[in-house]
């Protein structure tokens, strides 16, 4: 995904097994999806999970689902993704927040096998809906239509930082050790990171309504 003029664009990652394809999908700034992928993935087709515009998200690996049945309604849940300059080299490569569900509702297929036709009906926005096999250990979190958003702005929650074997990764910048709670490194978004403590939860509410910090910084 690539930031553009303090903004950002979301293409997601691509895959073989869906309809919709970046060159054939308008960008909510006018423009193909298309213009903000490398050229060998221009005509790809485009995976949106989590999607935004009914707000599901699916996951069945093993530790994601687990970790989506301990969310409740009216939970946060938190997306954040990899953004690098398009076209410019004014902000840094680093990972943001790019939007957020407030829970509605979450679904263990496993638990409700008879109605999984009923469901696949109902959320056919979904990638995994469109593909021609998919696995019945998904869970799906659905976010409160009214509560729920991608964000117009990234905010940038991240910093390189060494790891264990002295290579350069992303961890939690300083501020956000501070203010959210959190000190780690999130590269990869497994195990998933909880924000706990009505401080940290004010704090966080806040960066997605209007962000405190400078955003693309």
């Amino acid at each position: 995904m690539m930031a553009l003029s303090n903004s950002f664009r979301y293409p997601n990652i691509w895959e073989q097994r869906v309809q919709s394809r970046f060159i054939a999908t308008i960008g909510r700034s006018g423009r193909s999806l298309s213009t903000y992928v490398l050229k060998r993935l221009q005509d790809a087709p485009v995976n949106y999970d989590p999607e935004f515009e009914t707000f599901t998200y699916w996951d069945p690996t093993t530790v994601k689902r687990n970790y989506l049945l301990k969310l409740d309604k009216g939970d946060l849940l938190v997306f954040y993704a990899g953004l690098k300059p398009y076209e410019n080299s004014v902000y840094d490569t680093a990972l943001f927040l790019i939007g957020y569900f407030t829970i509605d509702r979450i679904i263990d297929f496993d638990k409700k096998k008879e109605q999984i036709p009923a469901y696949c009906e109902e959320f056919t926005n979904n990638a995994h809906v469109r593909r021609d096999n998919w696995y019945y250990k998904l869970v799906i979190a659905t976010g409160d239509k009214k509560k729920s958003r991608l964000l117009d702005r990234a905010v940038k929650i991240s910093e390189r930082r060494p790891n264990k074997a002295g290579r350069l990764t992303y961890a939690t910048s300083a501020e956000m050790e501070q203010y959210l709670g959190i000190n780690c490194f999130i590269e990869r978004s497994v195990p998933p990171r909880f924000i706990e403590g009505e401080t940290h939860l004010d704090n966080l509410k806040k960066l997605l309504e209007d962000g405190e910090f400078e955003r693309f910084s």
